[in-house]
């Protein structure tokens, strides 16, 4: 009997892969009752006419899709394809013996034409008059006898206005599959690239130094073209100087795996009125003229996403000090001329202080100077400096050495106090003076009570 139950198990499974498989293949399976049995993946353009206002074409281009007329642009891809699936979807009730022609039905003078195009097939509809009861729409279908009655609704659906339809997105994108970026800024040039290092990536400046990129800088620079939306959109002037866009004041170029690329243009910044943000009505806000090379429209975006492009080295480069994590520490020694000197250790998870009194360190003390070592991050980076005597590193008054769990070892130097009570450093590991918080300094105990355990 067992066994029995094993085979009708694996039926079971066999039948739900082989459904899965032929829906994988060919698509939506098409319910009952539906007019037209089409999958909305296949929808390639569309026309919608009404007999009063503008007709309205949409086209898929790639993935994207495009209003092409009454003017130019992006279309939302939602609400296009939730437009096209209605259509695709679409169960009407028939009444196969009515004449179409005849006048209660309004189909000789149709309010609506809609045509589709989608898997290989043409699809024509015709909607006419209300009907007295139920609000439903007299439809007629091309190649199809008698009429066809639709719910109101889809004729609301397609009543949408093409401004409605705009897409408000800047760029689509995948940012996982970034792997460099180009920025030109009013503050200089720069060169951004993604290493695979184990699982992740991590960004590196390339031009005009080679260093570690700054993360946060990078997943604004990543990110934002995906999030910010338009207030506002604007045909693209014949002269592009009008608008700022001529010698933008940011070029953002983003490279991706498959060789495609996504260049965003920001140009000037102007007063204008725009729909506001929450409510209705209109109000005047400060934006900036935003555009995605290769679409056709102006788009007027907030002010703030200037701000959030235009950045300088200092913005871009890692601003750590050391590049440790903490969980790797299992060693810290500390030598100064004035204060306790005492170095820790870490073992079997337990921090113990081995100089000057042996026994169990304070586990929550040795906690905050990890987190200070970690986080340590620089406010000017000082390269190559020729006289590290006037900086007071050529004898350092603190020397902090962390030792790593891979048995390397980190050696940080603490010279003079700069004018605005900052400190200048430098580590083994550059030749690079960095000037740096007290954090770390003032974490350090100053007397064995305050790093000994109880």
């Amino acid at each position: 009997m067992r066994k029995y139950r094993f085979t009708i198990a694996a039926a079971v499974i066999f039948v739900v892969l082989l459904a899965w498989v032929l829906v994988k293949e060919r698509g939506r399976v098409p319910e009952k009752g539906e007019a037209f049995g089409l999958d909305v993946k296949t929808v390639t353009r569309l026309e919608i006419t009404p007999a009063q206002g503008q007709p309205l074409t949409l086209e898929k281009r790639d993935d994207q899709w495009w209003i092409t007329a009454p003017f130019q642009g992006w279309a939302n891809k939602d609400e296009v394809e939730r437009i096209a699936r209605t259509i695709c979807e679409l169960k009407p009730s028939k009444r196969p013996e009515a004449d179409p022609d005849t006048p209660e039905f309004g189909l000789k003078n149709p309010s609506m034409t809609v045509r589709m195009w989608a898997g290989g097939r043409k699809i024509e509809m015709f909607l006419g008059a209300s009907t007295p009861v139920g609000g439903d729409v007299f439809a007629k279908i091309t190649g199809r006898k008698g009429v066809f009655l639709v719910a109101s609704y889809v004729k609301t659906d397609l009543e949408k206005k093409p401004e409605d339809l705009r897409d408000k997105k800047l760029a689509h994108y995948d940012k996982e599959k970034l792997v460099s970026v180009d920025l030109q800024s009013t503050k200089g040039t720069f060169r951004l690239e993604a290493r695979p290092e184990g699982e992740a990536k991590t960004w590196y400046l390339t031009q005009p130094i080679s260093t570690k990129a700054d993360r946060w800088s990078v997943d604004t620079l990543t990110n934002r073209p995906t999030e910010v939306e338009a207030k506002a959109f604007e045909a693209v002037p014949g002269n592009l100087a009008t608008v700022g866009l001529d010698k933008p004041r940011v070029k953002l170029t983003l490279h991706f795996e498959d060789g495609k690329t996504t260049t965003i243009l920001l140009g000037n910044k102007v007063k204008k009125t725009v729909p506001k943000q929450y409510g209705e009505g209109t109000e005047e806000q400060e934006v900036v003229y935003a555009m995605n090379e290769g679409r056709p429209e102006l788009l007027l975006v907030e002010a703030s996403f200037f701000t959030d492009l235009d950045k300088d080295l200092m913005g871009l480069r890692d601003k750590h000090v050391v590049s440790v994590e903490r969980s790797k520490i299992v060693g810290i020694s500390v030598q100064r001329r004035k204060g306790l000197n005492f170095s820790v250790a870490k073992r079997a998870d337990v921090w113990y202080l081995d100089t000057p009194q042996p026994g169990k360190a304070k586990q929550t003390k040795v906690d905050d100077i990890l987190w200070d070592i970690e986080d340590l991050e620089t406010s000017e980076f000082i390269e190559k400096p020729a006289d590290l005597k006037q900086y007071g590193l050529a004898v350092p008054d603190t020397v902090v050495t962390i030792t790593t769990s891979d048995n390397k070892s980190i050696r940080l130097s603490f010279g003079y106090k700069t004018k605005d009570n900052r400190y200048y450093m430098k580590t083994d590991q550059s030749d690079t003076v960095y000037v740096v918080s007290d954090l770390l300094l003032s974490a350090l105990p100053n007397k064995v009570e305050d790093i000994k355990g109880e």
